[in-house]
C-alpha cells in the first residue's frame, strides 16, 4: 500500500500490532491523546504518568491533578507526511 500511496487504518490495542506503521493516533476516553510518528507517541506513552492518565476514567466535576494528566504531544503532517513548520508543542 505505502508504494502505491495508500492508506491503511488499523485499530489495534497492542503496540507490537502497529509494526509496520509509521505514524499512531492514541485515543482514549473517547479523546485523541496523541498523534504522530510511531516512536514518538509510543514513547511519550510509556511515560508512566502518561500510560496512567490515558486509562484513567473521568470523574465528572473532577480535573486531574498535573501527574494524572496526558503528556501533551502534537505532531502535525501534511497528506505526505511532511511536518508543518512549529508543529511540535
Amino acid at each position: 500500500m505505502r508504494a502505491r500511496g495508500g492508506t491503511v487504518i488499523i485499530v489495534a490495542h497492542r503496540p507490537s500490532a502497529l509494526a509496520a506503521v509509521n505514524r499512531v493516533l492514541f485515543m482514549a476516553d473517547g479523546r485523541v491523546r496523541a498523534f504522530g510518528p510511531k516512536d514518538e507517541v509510543l514513547s511519550a506513552l510509556k511515560r508512566p504518568a502518561a500510560a496512567a492518565s490515558a486509562r484513567l476514567p473521568r470523574v465528572e466535576g473532577k480535573e486531574r491533578p498535573p501527574s494524572e494528566r496526558p503528556v501533551p504531544l502534537r505532531v502535525v503532517a501534511d497528506a505526505e507526511g511532511a511536518l508543518s513548520e512549529g508543529a511540535r508543542a
